[in-house]
């Protein structure tokens, strides 16, 4: 699998984060956020690149699929399933198709990727992608977050919302803290083997925290506090001295640009706002709901639909008669299904952790898609669909369809053993 596939695959994967950040980064503001026509029109064009990317490594580089990979493919048939019944046997209601397009525009491209990625060693090489799409993310923000300071208000992101620049620059933060505390898991390149670019990377680090807590956006500094917990929690284990060092290295680094960041803009207002409203459901008596955009508001709703109809909902796509977005993935996987289709969810992610935990047990660079789920699993506690959001999908796809068993019988593991020698791939290789 050539870079530009590779390319292109980390781009969709990401693609909604990516094209608002590079967006803004180039100075293109596109109103009305994901209902922009050139949004809409770039989603379509990586649907069918993708699709025949797909069909060209099925029939002409042979690539062998098991049982569980048709199964994936078949979600998008059953989500279009599930959407024809909404129309034919109820009453339509606004934004049902938009929805359905939406789902299969942003499932279907990540659910092949996860699949084709998941053979041979192909995740592994697109790490170094992901470090660079780390970089395309960060300096979105960072522009946004320059002209937060220039005009005194609270910037969005390409055309999306302050609280998608939080997300964004907390992702971008979670990649990079994952990269510069794992460096030695993954596939080196001319670059990122030099001590100039790990230093600027750990630079880079307090920066994008500020860039998240100067948004302002409560569930982008919820998983800013969740990739430094992860981070901790990862390196409990073989601590080494090295490690040790590293970590406090980052705190140290981290704490003290923050320090004298907030030194000297405790006194600017939009700082103090921005700061405040990150953390305004955090009180002494717990989480404060009233204090996040009326979100006690809208679960109370939620939970009234779902009293109605505790067992089988109210169907996957018919939902959306009865109700609004519930900012919540349990929530509206309740409202979809019921209890019924809740309890196929749960053990479904059950699984999913399980055989992700048995894969990071094999080989330590799939902590990455840890790192990638992460992402999804804070964003749709707040905010969004799980129907829409490439980024779940993906890993979804992928932990299901790598083989635990191949990777333990197969050369997979040569690449991780094998890290640095150019003799790997050659003089030639995109590594190199």
């Amino acid at each position: 699998m050539n870079k530009y596939t590779l390319i292109l695959f980390v781009i969709v994967i990401s693609s909604y984060d990516f094209f608002f950040a590079f967006s803004h980064l180039m100075g293109f503001i596109f109103e009305g956020s994901e209902e922009s026509p050139v949004f809409i029109f770039y989603n379509i064009i990586l649907f069918a690149l993708t699709i025949l990317v797909f069909l060209y490594h099925s029939f002409f580089k042979s690539e062998k699929y098991r049982r569980i990979d048709i199964f994936l493919i078949f979600i998008p048939v059953l989500g279009t399933i599930a959407y024809l019944i909404s129309l034919l046997f109820l009453r339509t209601a606004p934004g049902i198709q938009t929805r359905y397009i939406y789902f299969m525009l942003w499932s279907v491209p990540a659910i092949l990727i996860g699949i084709l990625l998941a053979k041979k060693d192909y995740f592994k090489k697109a790490s170094v992608f992901f470090e660079l799409m780390m970089w395309g993310l960060s300096l979105g923000s960072l522009r946004a977050m320059i002209e937060t300071f220039q005009t005194g208000t609270v910037q969005g992101i390409g055309g999306a919302t302050y609280q998608d620049n939080a997300y964004i620059a907390a992702f971008a933060f979670g990649l990079n803290l994952f990269f510069v505390m794992n460096r030695s898991d993954f596939l080196s390149t001319k670059i990122n083997r030099k001590k100039s670019y790990q230093i600027l990377t750990m630079i880079l680090l307090p920066f994008q925290a500020i860039a998240v807590l100067l948004s302002g956006g409560r569930g982008g500094a919820v998983l800013l506090v969740v990739y430094l917990a992860y981070a901790l929690w990862d390196k409990r284990k073989n601590i080494t001295v090295k490690k040790i060092l590293t970590a406090f290295l980052i705190i140290i680094l981290v704490s003290l640009v923050i320090w004298v960041a907030h030194f000297m803009l405790r006194d600017n207002e939009l700082f103090i706002r921005s700061f405040n409203r990150a953390f305004a459901f955090i009180t002494t008596e717990g989480i404060d709901w009233a204090r996040t955009s009326e979100r006690d508001r809208v679960y109370a709703d939620m939970l009234v639909l779902i009293r109605r109809s505790p067992l089988f909902g109210y169907g996957i796509f018919g939902m959306w008669r009865y109700s609004s977005l519930p900012h919540n993935f349990f929530l509206e996987v309740l409202i979809q299904g019921g209890v019924a289709y809740l309890s196929v969810i749960l053990v479904f992610l059950t699984h999913i952790f399980i055989k992700l935990y048995k894969m990071i047990k094999i080989d330590a660079s799939f902590k990455l898609i840890s790192i990638l789920g992460l992402y999804p699993l804070t964003f749709l506690m707040f905010s969004g669909s799980y129907m829409s959001n490439s980024i779940f999908w993906f890993c979804i796809s992928f932990v299901v369809s790598c083989s635990v068993r191949s990777l333990k019988h197969s050369d997979y593991l040569s690449v991780t053993n094998r890290l640095g020698e150019d003799d790997r791939y050659g003089r030639n290789s995109i590594y190199n």
